[in-house]
């Protein structure tokens, strides 16, 4: 009897002994085994790839209780040493819906790692995320600003200096137009910047003036496109937008309106207003000061700021004191056509026949005067002098 129990232990021993010589099963490697290499190890470039616990366990995933096997899934299921290749983390797993956005964004070919980081990912909440609010702008441009000006456009305008420079939360950061995993190109009709939705976007911020723009002319839908005539960023650059009361953007809006209307542009430089603005003056009056900006009605609208009866208020906004009679100065007029602008006209016409006179005789003095001038030197004679005084008779 005692042979039996003592078999019977040995046979036990023996069985903890094999079971303890077996691999771990999936899902048995801990953090600390990860560490055991990781937490100082460097890749054959000589890059630190080494995993920080620290970071980790104050990031969000940490604060979560998850593990490393969690994202490196295939890590799990090794026995010993794991090949120097892994698959990427699987953060799909977990955020499918956001794996679907992105997989179908201007992104697609960009990691999750690129934009959030490694172990130390934060919520964007977290002032100390590269994706938080303030951030934002500055991870955007590691990749942008080497594409274009995009980036240095933004910090340089109203809205980036407003958030960066500033610190309004209120102000649009990258995100607030683009998105942040759906972000798709300006041309993509699903994108939030797409043309057509560029008015309703600017609009979720500038409730005030979207609804003052929604009654103009230039949000009329035209004919032929289906589209409305002139949205936000037609107007004000996208990511370069200043602030009204710069001397240069007044000095600019003339030529940005001049982008569709050309033929106004060309009729307003040659009146007294534009001569002045190509001189530099940037108080005198630009398109914008007669005809307004977000409410620019059709001439013929009774509402319009330059319709008949509103067109001496308009006016005596810079000249004080204006009358029907002053308001009627047209600065617009077509120096080209009689029929509409007679008095501009021949007076233009009579102006360049004065030039023309005055110009053509001094060239008909100079060509006569030419030849008794090259006679005058071939003679040894200077031309300057005058010619000796006769001598008066005692």
């Amino acid at each position: 009897m005692p042979t039996l129990r003592l078999t019977i232990r040995v046979a036990g021993l023996a069985a903890l002994a094999a079971l303890a010589l077996l691999p771990l099963p999936a899902g048995a490697v801990e953090d600390e085994d990860c560490l055991a290499c990781h937490a100082d190890l460097e890749d054959a470039a000589g890059e630190r790839i080494a995993a920080d616990l620290d970071q980790l366990s104050e990031s969000m995933h940490g604060e979560m209780g998850l593990a490393c096997v969690d994202c490196h899934a295939d890590v799990a299921d090794f026995d010993g040493e794991h090949p120097e290749k892994l698959a990427p983390a699987a953060c799909g797993d977990c955020h499918d819906d956001v794996l679907g956005a992105v997989s179908e964004s201007a992104h697609m070919g960009q990691s999750c790692g690129d934009c959030h980081g490694g172990h130390e990912i934060r919520a964007a909440a977290d002032e100390a995320a590269p994706t938080s609010l303030f951030r934002t702008p500055a991870l955007c441009a590691s990749c942008h600003e080497a594409l274009g000006e995009q980036a240095s456009q933004y910090l340089d305008g109203i809205h980036g200096r407003a958030l960066v420079k500033s610190g309004l939360k209120f102000a649009p950061s990258c995100v607030t137009c683009h998105g942040a995993h759906e972000i798709l190109p300006a041309g993509d009709p699903r994108g939030r910047v797409y043309r057509t939705k560029v008015a309703a976007m600017c609009g979720s911020c500038h409730e005030g003036l979207i609804s003052t723009y929604s009654g103009s002319v230039h949000a009329q839908l035209d004919a032929a496109t289906g589209e409305a005539r002139a949205v936000c960023s037609d107007c004000h650059p996208t990511h370069a937008v200043g602030s009204r009361n710069l001397p240069a953007w007044r000095q600019a809006v003339v030529a940005e309106c001049g982008e569709c209307h050309g033929a106004m542009l060309e009729s307003f430089s040659d009146g007294f207003h534009g001569q002045a603005t190509l001189l530099g003056f940037a108080r005198v009056a630009k398109c914008s000061d007669c005809h307004g900006s977000h409410d620019v009605l059709a001439v013929d609208d009774p509402a319009s700021r330059v319709a008949a009866a509103n067109v001496v208020a308009t006016c005596s906004g810079c000249h004080e004191g204006a009358t029907a009679n002053w308001a009627d100065y047209d600065p617009h007029a077509d120096l080209s056509s009689p029929a509409r602008n007679p008095q501009a006209y021949w007076a233009q016409g009579a102006m360049k026949v004065l030039l023309a006179s005055v110009f053509g005789f001094f060239f008909l003095h100079t060509a006569l005067w030419l030849p008794r001038s090259l006679v005058a030197i071939r003679r040894g004679r200077d031309a300057g002098a005058a010619p000796p005084a006769r001598e008066l008779d005692a």
